[in-house]
């Protein structure tokens, strides 16, 4: 008797439900997920998982995964504008995702892509100049509905020229996951947070003295998180700090910070003592700090 071992294969595979492959997709992509590095900080997930094989392996498969964009994931990576206009042509309405580091020569056309505001769930832009990220800010002076990554790098050491407003994201981050600002002035970041309830890692890098936020708010904003499960503050140098007339005393309450994991800082004593005299932090277990 000869057995069609591709037959008993498919059988096999099809005896599982739709909730039940859709479970072991997700697993794939959570498993899939690595940290990356910038500045020597490691601040944020990169999510790189075989859907595009994984659509091609049948039309059950194919049809799951695109009925699931977003909870298995699912982005079309693109790192230039013609990637992103070929995306928009060839996919389904999918997600898109864009991963750059920028050089001066190719930052035009893939900053220009943030047009497309109603299909961006990941941005990620490292190494901006000053322009460039004044250009970002610009095109991001609106609604991103399906945004849930961003990370924004900037290496220009920037003034109080630039600084970002409440009208970026038109001042809401309800579906962000993941914040990532590196050398990007933003003093009312405090009030975007509170929009950001269902925030997991928040990554602030090379804060200068334009984007400089006290310890109080920074308490009082990210005991709004509850989803926060990992915090770097690292400021870019010692004149980042203004400098304090007077010693603030801590509330009476500390802020609960229940799901943090992880909290990487660099910066003055004073700001970490203060910091820390206000929030609880009950479920930390890893812990970094670099003094200047």
């Amino acid at each position: 008797m000869i057995i069609d071992r591709c037959h008993v294969g498919h059988l096999k595979i099809d005896v599982l439900s739709d909730d039940v492959l859709l479970y072991i997709s997700n697993l794939h992509q959570q498993r899939s997920r690595q940290r990356v590095h910038y500045w020597g900080y490691a601040f944020e997930y990169d999510y790189r998982w075989p859907w595009h094989t994984m659509v091609h392996v049948c039309q059950r498969w194919r049809r799951l995964i695109f009925a699931w964009p977003n909870h298995l994931e699912v982005r079309v990576e693109c790192e230039t504008k013609p990637a992103v206009a070929k995306a928009l042509d060839v996919w389904p309405a999918l997600p898109i995702s864009i991963r750059s580091m920028v050089t001066y020569k190719d930052g035009g056309d893939i900053i220009a892509a943030l047009e497309h505001r109603e299909r961006m769930a990941e941005i990620r832009l490292l190494g901006l100049s000053g322009p460039q990220l004044e250009e970002c800010v610009t095109l991001m002076q609106g609604p991103f509905p399906v945004l849930r990554c961003l990370s924004l790098g900037c290496d220009a050491n920037l003034n109080d020229a630039l600084v970002v407003t409440d009208a970026f994201l038109a001042g809401s981050a309800s579906h962000l996951r993941l914040l990532g600002l590196g050398g990007v002035p933003f003093p009312t970041l405090p009030r975007l947070l509170l929009t950001a309830r269902d925030l997991v890692h928040l990554n602030l890098w090379g804060i200068t003295s334009a984007g400089y936020v006290s310890p109080e708010a920074m308490a009082t904003y990210l005991a709004t998180l509850k989803r926060l499960r990992s915090l770097d503050i690292i400021f870019r140098s010692k004149t980042s700090f203004p400098d304090r007339t007077s010693q603030i005393s801590p509330p009476p309450t500390r802020s609960v910070l229940p799901a943090l994991l992880r909290f990487t800082f660099r910066g003055i004593s004073e700001y970490l003592e203060d910091l820390m005299a206000q929030i609880d932090t009950p479920q930390l277990e890893f812990y970094l700090s670099h003094l200047l």
